[in-house]
């Protein structure tokens, strides 16, 4: 199944001053399945070897000696260097000074390509910062499957084409609307994990197939839990935050209901490893909604969502937050971090929350925009936005836009553009907003 990252993965290859690429994901969303499809596709002789399995090699690393790391690779593997080699150095965290090695291969080796991933690699960084070589690598940071890759890998390139060219105001028939919907609802169901979404597009009608697959990767996370802290025992509490963060996704945190009797600092300190673990995304709420969002995002309010909607059962509002949500955070591209940020204010007597605050860049002709965005998310074709209504009274933003169940629709509140898309069209908001003339 063909992954968009690719593209970007070929721009690292081929940029000048090269820097050794470090991957990073959750567990199961296809990071070493990437690398070798890259090198397949661009006949590269892949050098692979998984460090779990050569914990020796961390004292060889330690050396940081390019030479004698390479020749022992090779001893290790039976495979030697070629000019059309790519070194993909897998589970890297389990030999941390392979880290500090990377700076050297970039200086010493800079025609040798290589790329680094691990499966627990988010929790091993934080530990390894005294190392990490700042300035001499870069982070290669991937999602679940999205949408528009379902769509060309369920044969409806077509549908992926029409979505990629759709600019506001243009013609969208109910005959592509509900094709779109049929295939999105599929989306829902089987999520975007690459073993479930390739046993659905093999056999689709063998619902058994696809949720076992889900299955294994729900398993894999529980299994994942005793080895997230080399000491303490965290794993009792991580099943609890596990099972119970579902059922706030899309809503505030509250860390009293997620693992009742427990310290908070402690399930504080679980949450946290959930979403370093990248199995769990974090929304910050955003006061005043401006740029640079980063800058205005709360560290202590915020709501969450779950790496693929396919590994949860949600209501149906839900599923359709959950799905814009995965979209947006990877929305930037593989060389940007995910990030996700909401608005909220909390009344005395009322609270008022919009979905999402994004912001889209466009090219003016001249120079480079951008622009903060208010986003509002309904299940239903219709839906009341009092939310949206009272940010746009509050900031008066250009435009906002509104994703439901229904064809594409534009008013005016107040001085606002309100722009109304259906929830599908959620990956491809970058561009469609990006093409509006600033």
């Amino acid at each position: 199944m063909h992954r968009f990252a690719l593209d970007s993965m070929a721009q690292w290859f081929t940029s000048k001053g090269r820097r050794p690429l470090v991957v990073r994901g959750a567990r199961q969303v296809g990071k070493s399945t990437l690398v070798r499809m890259f090198a397949d596709e661009n006949d590269l002789d892949l050098l692979e070897i998984n460090l779990e399995r050569h914990l020796y090699l961390d004292q060889v690393f330690e050396d940081l000696k390019p030479a004698t790391i390479l020749s022992r690779i090779e001893e290790a593997t039976g495979h030697h260097l070629t000019p059309r080699t790519l070194l993909f150095l897998d589970e890297i965290q389990a030999t941390p000074h392979a880290f500090g090695a990377l700076r050297y291969f970039y200086e010493d080796h800079p025609d040798l390509p290589v790329v680094a991933a691990g499966s627990l690699l988010e929790l091993a960084l934080p530990k390894i910062e005294f190392s990490m070589p700042v300035g001499r690598i870069e982070y290669f940071h991937l999602g679940a499957c999205t949408f528009p890759e379902f769509l060309v890998a369920a044969d409806a390139k077509e549908l992926h084409q029409r979505l990629t060219e759709y600019r506001v105001g243009d013609e969208w028939s109910e005959v592509l609307d509900r094709r779109c919907t049929q295939y999105y609802s599929d989306f829902l169901a089987v999520g975007g994990m690459p073993a479930a979404l390739a046993s659905f597009i093999d056999e689709p009608q063998n619902t058994a197939a696809w949720r076992q697959a889900q299955q294994r990767i729900i398993d894999t996370y529980q299994d994942d839990f005793a080895k997230y802290r080399s000491r303490g025992d965290w794993a009792a509490i991580l099943q609890q935050v596990y099972r119970r963060l579902p059922g706030q996704v899309g809503r505030k945190v509250k860390y009293t209901e997620l693992a009742p009797g427990e310290r908070v600092e402690k399930i504080h300190q679980a949450v946290d490893m959930l979403i370093a673990a990248r199995v769990v995304m974090r929304a910050s709420h955003v006061a005043p909604p401006t740029q640079p969002l980063a800058a205005h995002a709360s560290a202590k309010v915020f709501k969450t969502y779950w790496v693929d909607g396919g590994l949860v059962r949600l209501d149906p509002a839900m599923a359709a937050e959950q799905f814009v949500a995965q979209h947006l955070a990877y929305g930037a591209g593989p060389m940007i971090g995910p990030e996700l940020y909401y608005w909220l204010r909390e009344g005395k007597t009322e609270n008022a929350e919009v979905d999402f605050v994004i912001n889209i860049e466009a090219d003016s002709g001249t120079a480079r925009t951008s622009e903060v965005i208010p986003l509002e998310v309904k299940s239903g074709a219709t839906g009341k936005i009092r939310s949206l209504r009272l940010y746009i009274e509050k900031y008066k933003p250009r435009r906002a836009v509104r994703l439901h169940a229904g064809l594409p629709a534009q008013e005016k509140i107040l001085a606002t553009h309100l722009i109304t898309l259906p929830v599908y069209m959620a990956p491809y908001l970058n561009a469609i907003l990006g093409a509006l003339s600033t």
